[in-house]
């Protein structure tokens, strides 16, 4: 390409585990070629703690992210790339967010992880046409901003925040179909989900400060996906599962010290195809009524301490579409699965694949 018209070609820069890096080229000297620039990506530069003010070159940029640059202090504005910009993924030190956010009403994905002085989020009510919201790994968030004026919002995802004390109402995201809330140890409510009509995943694990877990399964009839457990001590027993018994394809269930038993309702998910048991450290057998799973083609048992015995050898071979068994860090019952000499083994022995804890897979025909 004659002359210097090469640089104004440029539309996806990625700068990736420079461990060295500490600084950016200076606006004169980089940004001048980034006039076209769509897609800007830095990830993995431990030294880098500053930013150049790129804003004004920047007009078409789409796609931004900025994470694992763990000395990163803070943002310049990015009032000036507001107009285009789709995808926003940022992860810093600072207690706030770059100046110029709430310009971005053509947003389509916003990712704020890994920010641990963060103390508040924006109001988000101008981002008409976001999407995905997802937020994580920052401990000093208390509170989740009003989320009811986001129509367009189908995922939102919460994880590892440890003191979040508050999600706000979200009835009226009735486009949505991913909600996960997970590692929040002092969130003690959730908010009513029943009117999430076309919620199809749903994850609900790891705040065990919930003393009361939702109802609102019963009203999820579109469920295919559930991740759900490790609640507060003081629950005996999982919310109903009864509503989403005809839809639900995978369930994931986590234990919690009081438990020793499954959910009997389990018995009747004919259509499940996918059951993971973990955490269940009080249950030493699995019932009999697990071989009523005739859909099941993957079931994994982890983290179950005095775990022991599986159902007799009728339940197992009721499970005729079984392809997949996996169990770790599960002592016990690993000791009796051993191939040929374990007191489980007859039952497992016609599995096509079978995973223990150190990750050795056996393959039959």
């Amino acid at each position: 390409m004659a002359g210097r018209d090469w640089r104004r070609s440029l539309v996806d820069l990625t700068i990736t585990n420079c461990a060295d890096l500490e600084s950016i080229l200076p606006h004169e000297h980089l940004w001048p070629i980034c006039t076209s620039l769509q897609s800007l990506s830095i990830d993995g530069c431990d030294k880098l703690s500053t930013l150049p003010d790129a804003q004004h070159n920047l007009h078409y940029l789409k796609y931004f992210e900025v994470e694992h640059c763990r000395n990163l202090r803070s943002f310049p504005s990015i009032q000036g790339i507001a107009s285009f910009l789709q995808r926003l993924q940022i992860s810093c030190g600072d207690e706030v967010l770059p100046t110029g956010l709430q310009s971005c009403i053509s947003l389509q994905y916003l990712c704020i992880f890994n920010c641990p002085h963060l103390k508040q989020i924006p109001d988000l009510r101008n981002f008409h046409s976001l999407t995905q919201l997802i937020i994580g790994e920052c401990s000093s968030l208390i509170a989740i901003p009003d989320l009811n004026e986001l129509p367009s919002l189908t995922q939102f995802v919460i994880w590892d925040c440890s003191n979040l004390l508050l999600i706000p109402d979200l009835k009226e995201l009735s486009s949505l179909t991913k909600l996960t809330i997970f590692g929040c140890p002092n969130l003690k409510s959730i908010p009513d989900i029943r009117e999430l009509h076309f919620l199809t995943d749903l994850d609900i694990r790891k705040c065990q400060k919930l003393t009361r877990v939702t109802d609102s399964l019963d009203f999820l009839t579109r469920l295919k996906r559930l991740w759900i457990g490790d609640f507060c001590k003081e629950l005996n027993s999982f919310p109903s599962l009864n509503s989403i018994q005809h839809s639900l394809k995978e369930l994931h269930l986590y234990g919690w010290a009081s438990l020793n038993s499954l959910p009997k309702e389990i018995q009747c998910f004919t259509a499940l195809q996918s059951l993971e048991i973990s955490g269940f450290d009080e249950m030493n057998t699995l019932p009999e009524w697990l071989g009523n799973l005739s859909s099941l083609q993957r079931l994994y048992i982890y983290n179950c301490k005095k775990l022991m015995y599986l159902p007799k050898m009728q339940a197992m071979r009721c499970l005729s579409k079984l392809e997949q068994l996996s169990i770790c860090n599960c002592p016990k019952l690993e000791e009796r699965c051993s191939e040929g000499s374990g007191a489980e083994w007859s039952k497992i022995a016609h599995i096509p694949i079978f995973t223990t804890n150190s990750m050795t897979i056996r393959k039959y025909s």
